[in-house]
């Protein structure tokens, strides 16, 4: 299991290098401003080498799975038939990728603008839920589809807004991603595992060279890609069983994602409040906040993962849980959000 994400790594690693250079050669330049932290022009194109680097791992794996069923360890064999059953969804997830991150490189190099690019994104939620890759919850038909289009846009838009430091947005997923997979394993779905152990070992290959100082940025194209694939692991996991003893569990991703939603929430009320578009680029996330009240860029980058693991990790066992044990879960992440909250006043009032 461990050669899945090693090889993600290091194929990201290397393309990461190599689209380093690419994207100084076609243009693929973030430009310092105002809003922005770094000082020089620096390479995007970051995504790419993301996006590649998970789906070879993911298509060596299917080829040698089929072709070498030999070399599945013993105890996932009796899943391999599953993975078959779900080849549309994996083929319509790839599908929905290429056109997300197709829209971001878009973006990065001409600017389409925020409408156009939230337009190609209901379009693949859509084209996605429609595949079948949606919410199955005890819901009517109908409010699945449309829970599912608002998930996969919510959660795509939350990654990308929280690229905006040097490691942010591929930390705190990697965190995210680390924290489903403790789900999926306990729950044994481990279709979803392996999905992950493929995107975390492209994270972490991408992060080695985006951690500040970073020497490259993943541009739209990564962010509006991890975004997408996060939301799809929300959907696809699994947080309920039959001994389950309540049906709180399916509140998890919600709670493992509770940084990046809250960044998405504070964001769009601040501009509210000041009376500026919710599309309106600023200084006003949660990691900049971070850093008026003195943190350092890396400060402030390894604070949010240590807040995304702390608020999520206690989420994984709402399965094993009775409903009091759910509740004292509930409390815990108000607590630690409302530290966080208490923090951040008080920092910015000094």
């Amino acid at each position: 299991m461990l050669l899945i994400p090693v090889c993600s790594f290091l194929i990201t690693i290397a393309l990461t290098l190599v689209f380093r250079r690419v994207a100084v050669g076609f243009g693929f330049l973030d430009h310092p401003n105002s809003r922005k932290f770094h000082k020089a022009p620096t390479p995007l194109m970051g995504g790419a080498a993301i996006f590649l680097g998970f789906w070879i791992t993911i298509g060596a794996g299917l080829f040698l799975t089929k072709q070498f069923p030999f070399l599945v360890p013993q105890f996932l064999r009796g899943f391999i038939p599953g993975v078959w059953i779900r080849m549309p969804w994996i083929m319509a997830i790839f599908v929905g990728a290429l056109v997300i991150s197709g829209v971001g490189l878009w973006d990065d190099k001409k600017v389409i603008g925020p409408y156009k690019k939230l337009l190609y994104q209901l379009i693949v939620a859509i084209f996605l839920v429609f595949s079948g890759v949606r919410v199955r919850m005890f819901l009517p038909e109908y409010l699945s589809y449309i829970i599912s289009v608002i998930w996969i846009v919510a959660i795509t838009n939350a990654f990308n807004l929280l690229d905006n430091m040097d490691g942010v947005s591929a930390g705190i997923a990697f965190v995210c991603s680390f924290l489903f997979l403790i789900s999926a394993v306990l729950m044994s779905n481990y279709f979803v595992a392996v999905f992950l152990l493929a995107f975390m070992g492209a994270l972490a290959g991408f992060l080695v060279l985006n951690f500040h100082p970073a020497s490259i940025f993943m541009g739209d194209c990564g962010s509006l890609f991890i975004g997408f694939i996060m939301s799809i692991v929300g959907i696809l996991g699994t947080y309920y069983g039959a001994d389950s003893p309540t049906l709180y569990p399916v509140v998890t991703p919600l709670l493992i994602l509770a940084v990046p939603l809250f960044d998405i929430f504070s964001v769009m009320a601040i501009r509210i409040r000041r009376g500026v578009s919710i599309f309106a680029a600023d200084k006003n996330h949660f990691s900049h906040r971070l850093v008026d009240i003195g943190m350092n860029v890396r400060t402030a980058a390894v604070f949010l993962y240590i807040v995304t693991f702390c608020v999520g990790l206690p989420s994984v066992l709402l399965p094993l849980l009775p409903a009091k044990g759910v509740m004292i879960v509930f409390v815990q992440t108000l607590g630690v959000m409302s530290i966080i909250g208490i923090l951040e006043y008080y920092g910015k009032k000094r």
